[in-house]
Formats: structure tokens, sequence, C-alpha cells
């Protein structure tokens, strides 16, 4: 069942802890069978996060992991579950979100390797305790260096526990370990249900405590800035 944004009024939304790091990488879990909208982020020719191809011409990622760079320095590889692979576009523009850790890559053609990922409908939430997937080709390793980068794309079952809003008010998935966990490259990846529709995005991890924070797609206020900055400039530049 899926809980309308507008009735979810409970004490326990009127505060989200943060966790200090970025997500690591998939801990546990096992190889994805399938993309579920996942694509690779790479910048100065090096992975660094995942991200969401939302339109055959848009990937939503995590704003941290872009924030440092350049359109020139951003790269997206899509079709290909295997981390280094895939059709290759570059990036035209890069939008920060600003109301959460979440930004907007306009590619400069069109991916045609791979369908858009379907997100949840704005204004709805996954309910609470429903298992969702996470992807990314991030650590494999609690606490491990970069060097431990999945080869091939990961995924692990997640269980939503709480909503929360953060400081500008925007919806906020809690969550914890099924049988693994985000862990330093699966931020901007999906977080999926069994239809293998996006509702969340990772954003940050606890690894050792086994839980994470994921930004909800289904919140208003991301979706308007999506659709406002789609239109704003219309794909074709």
């Amino acid at each position: 069942m899926r809980r309308t944004i507008t009735a979810l009024v409970v004490a326990t939304l009127a505060a989200v802890t943060v966790p200090q790091a970025p997500a690591q990488a998939i801990i546990g879990g096992a190889t994805a069978g399938h993309l579920r909208g996942a694509v690779q982020v790479n910048a100065r020719g090096a992975y660094v996060c995942a991200g969401i191809l939302i339109d055959t011409r848009w990937v939503l990622t995590a704003e941290h992991c872009v924030e440092a760079y350049s359109t020139q320095e951003v790269t997206v590889l899509a079709g290909s579950r295997e981390r280094g692979a895939g059709q290759s576009r570059g990036v035209i523009r890069i939008e920060e979100f600003g109301l959460g850790d979440a930004a907007l890559l306009q590619l400069g053609s069109a991916v045609t390797q791979m369908p858009p990922v379907a997100m949840i409908q704005p204004g709805l939430l996954p309910a609470i305790n429903t298992n969702l997937a996470a992807s990314g080709w991030g650590n494999t390793v609690a606490n491990s260096p970069w060097s431990v980068l999945a080869p091939a794309l990961r995924v692990c079952t997640v269980r939503v526990t709480n909503y929360g809003l953060n400081e500008d008010g925007v919806y906020q998935l809690q969550g914890v370990w099924s049988d693994g966990i985000q862990g330093s490259g699966d931020s901007g990846g999906p977080l999926s249900n069994g239809n293998h529709v996006a509702v969340g995005m990772t954003t940050h991890t606890r690894d050792q405590e086994r839980a994470f924070l994921g930004i909800a797609l289904g919140d208003p206020k991301l979706r308007h800035w999506i659709d406002f900055e789609k239109a704003r400039q219309p794909a074709g530049g």
C-alpha cells in the first residue's frame, strides 16, 4: 500500500537526523539482474556515483556526487551492468536542487540502450516496512578503500522504517538493512519497489549501523523542480 504525503501527520516527521557520510557501496546483497534505471556517473574518467535515468536525456543523482565538477568533467555510462561499460554520454548542464541532496544532469544526446525508469507518482510514498531494492557499483566491503568497487551492478534489499522532513520540508526515506546496505559509490542510485518503479534515491548511509537515508522521489517539491528544469531548457538545447 502507498501512503499519500498529505496524510502523513505524525510527530516523527518533524525532523530527520542526517547521517554524516555520503553513501558508500552495496555491502552484502547480490549481483543485479536488472538495471532498474541505474546508470554510472563518472567524473574525470572515474566512477563516482550511481544515477537514475528518468528521461532519455536526463539523469537524477545526488548533489554531493557532482558539486565539485564542471559539465565538461562529468559523463554518464548507460545500458550496462558492468562497471566501465555502456553507452557514453556527455553532460551539457548540471542543476542542483538546493532543497535536498539531488542534482539533474542533462545529457548531450539521448540514451538509446536502456529505457528511462518509471518513478512513483508525485505525492506518494512507499508504506512503512516496504522492502526496496537499492542498486549501485560502489564499495563491497564496509570501511574499505575505493579500490574495492563492484565490477558489476549490485543490489540489496533494504526496508523502509520511517519518513522525515529535512529542514527545507522535503521528504526523506529512512531504512535499514535486510540482506545488505548501501555503502562509497552508491549515492544517487535508485531505491525501487517490486515493480521496478523508482520510489527513492540513496543519499547517505551508516553502514556500521546498517541504516540509510534517501530522498523520496514522490516529494512534490522535488518533482516540481524536475519538471521545471526539464521544461526550462527542452532536450535539444
